[in-house]
Order: structure tokens, then C-alpha cells, then sequence
């Protein structure tokens, strides 16, 4: 079989989840690759929207459910795990489809995209976040100057989250620019297989997201979150929906309908910087599945993945 990768790329909500599953069961062995970083979470379900029980039942879905509320994953043990699992897999001579929703951490599975090799360190990256939390972006950003300031102009305005990372990685003495890696994952050819849809429609779709997210028990699902742990700094919570929900619980989000304008446009922001990302990337095939039924657009992927394997 060698070893192929077939990659589902697109925003959230377009339908990676369900094209996946669905190829995934047309195919003789396949195991479908989760690279997405809510998902890792067991107490996040519904602002995810992670495969349901009937799908990973049927088909084998690797890293959902793997981490608890408190733990942090980052993207050099994800490349890590994930490439050894791909290992396995070929070897066996089963399809790894992944399915790529967090794409920092799908490019840098893949060797597209350099990353931190330095693992994080949960005591050093709470002080941290604490002081980004008391001082903010500014005096994060002063700080890195002082030890890697090349880090400091390449991590863009509001990014906290890399800020805290290269920080983190200051404090436990490396240099953050110094700590940089690129993946060498050994693949015979990764077919990228990308969903799109009209921009109505899109946005339609999300909002319809949304919505159901709410009535399904997005904000009971916080609040459980909530009563267990007494924390609402956890890292599962720092997602969006999750980040909305903690706002709206402590009264700094008036009513529910306000809370779902604050999650659909925090969802449609995200949409358009992954939509940005992609679009830069030129080996991806395109599928517009703003009219296709699913049993189409799954006989037009299979096509393009069997002519794929045969010449691969």
C-alpha cells in the first residue's frame, strides 16, 4: 500500500466531519486522524461538534477524548503521537484519513509548518497566563523582546496564546526562534481534499451551528464543567463557545441572544482566517458542496482518490 495520507481541509461547520466518515467506510481499512484541538478534550462535546457515537462505533477515530480539563497538548507531542500512529497504521496497511480543523497543528503534522520541540511545562505556562491575564498583551509582549525579540515581531497583534507559548518556552531557557523544528513525517503522497461552499450559504450554516449548539446544552455543558472543577481558566475552556458561555455565566454576556451573536461571529471570524490559510495552500483539490447531496460529492471524492492510489 505504501503510505498515502488523505487529508480533509476546510473552515468549521463546512462538513469535514461527515465526508470523512463516510469515506472512511467506503474504503477496504481506514482509520480517520481528529486533528482538532477541542476535540481532545472528554467534557467538551457540544460546542465541538465531535463525530457522534455512531460514527467512531463504526470506525476507528484517533485523538478524541484523550485529555482532561486540566492538561495541556501541544503541538510538538501532537506531531509526536500522531506521526508515530501514522507509522502503525501504514504498516498495517490501513488509509489514515485526517481530518484537519486545527491547522496549525495538521501543517506542522505534515512538514509544512515549523513548530516548538520544547514540551510545556504546566507550572511554568500557569505563571504565565497569569500574567497575561494581570498585565496583558503589551507587557507579554515587552517581555519577549527582551529575550527573542525576531519571535516578538513574527506572532501577531492579539495572538496571546503564542505569546504565552514563546514566553513559556523563555522561562524554561530556551531561545524560542532556537526551539524551532520542522516535522520529517515519511509519506508517499498526501491528497488534500478541501471543502468550500457560497459564502450565504456558509454563513447560513453557521448561524444554524450555532443555534443548535445552544438548545442542544452548550451552556449546561459549561456550567457541569463549572461545578466540578470551580476553575474557569482550564484550557478546555479556552475554545470558542466555551470562552462565550464562561462570559455569559459570570453576567458579562446580557441574554442568550446576545451570547449567540458573540459565539456565531466568533465562529465566523475564525471561518475566515482558516478560509485565508487555505486558500494559500495551492495543492488542494476544491469540492464546492453548496448544491452537492452527500451521496455525490462522496462518489466524486472516492473517483479522485482511487486514481490517486493507483498512481501513487
Amino acid at each position: 500500500m505504501g503510505k498515502p495520507l488523505i487529508s480533509i481541509l476546510g473552515p468549521t461547520g463546512v462538513g469535514k466531519t461527515d465526508l470523512a466518515f463516510r469515506l472512511a467506510c467506503s474504503l477496504d481499512k481506514a482509520n480517520i486522524l481528529s486533528v482538532d484541538t477541542g476535540s481532545f478534550y472528554t467534557a467538551t462535546t457540544i460546542g465541538t461538534a465531535k463525530p457522534p457515537k455512531e460514527f467512531t462505533g463504526r470506525v476507528r477515530h484517533w485523538f478524541i477524548d484523550i485529555l482532561e480539563c486540566q492538561e495541556v497538548y501541544s503541538v510538538g507531542a501532537f506531531v509526536c503521537d500522531c506521526s508515530s500512529i501514522l507509522q502503525d497504521l501504514w504498516a498495517e496497511g490501513v488509509m489514515p484519513i485526517v481530518v484537519a480543523g486545527t491547522l496549525f497543528y495538521y501543517y506542522a503534522l505534515v512538514g509544512e509548518r515549523s513548530f516548538s520541540a520544547v514540551p510545556s511545562d504546566s507550572t511554568v505556562r500557569e505563571k504565565v497566563e497569569e500574567k497575561a491575564r494581570v498585565c496583558g498583551e503589551e507587557y507579554l509582549r515587552e517581555e519577549l523582546r527582551k529575550v527573542d525579540p525576531e519571535r516578538e515581531k513574527n506572532i501577531l497583534p492579539g495572538d496571546i496564546r503564542r505569546l504565552t507559548r514563546a514566553l513559556e518556552i523563555a522561562e524554561l531557557g530556551f531561545k524560542p526562534t532556537e526551539a524551532i523544528v520542522t516535522n520529517k513525517l515519511d509519506f508517499d503522497t498526501n491528497l488534500k481534499i478541501g471543502l468550500k461552499m457560497t459564502r450565504d450559504l456558509y454563513r447560513s450554516r453557521l448561524k444554524d451551528r450555532v443555534d443548535y449548539m445552544i438548545s442542544a446544552g452548550l451552556i449546561e455543558e459549561v456550567q457541569d464543567i463549572l461545578s466540578k472543577t470551580g476553575n474557569g481558566n482550564l484550557p478546555c475552556l479556552n475554545q470558542i463557545g466555551y470562552k462565550e458561555v464562561c462570559s455569559y455565566l459570570k453576567g458579562e454576556i446580557k441574554n442568550k441572544d446576545e451570547l449567540v451573536e458573540k459565539v456565531f461571529l466568533s465562529h465566523w471570524t475564525y471561518a475566515r482566517k482558516q478560509i485565508k490559510w487555505l486558500r494559500k495552500d495551492k495543492t488542494i483539490v476544491w469540492f464546492d458542496v453548496s448544491e452537492k447531496s452527500p451521496d455525490t460529492l462522496l462518489k466524486e471524492v472516492l473517483t479522485l482518490v482511487q486514481s490517486t492510489l493507483e498512481n501513487c
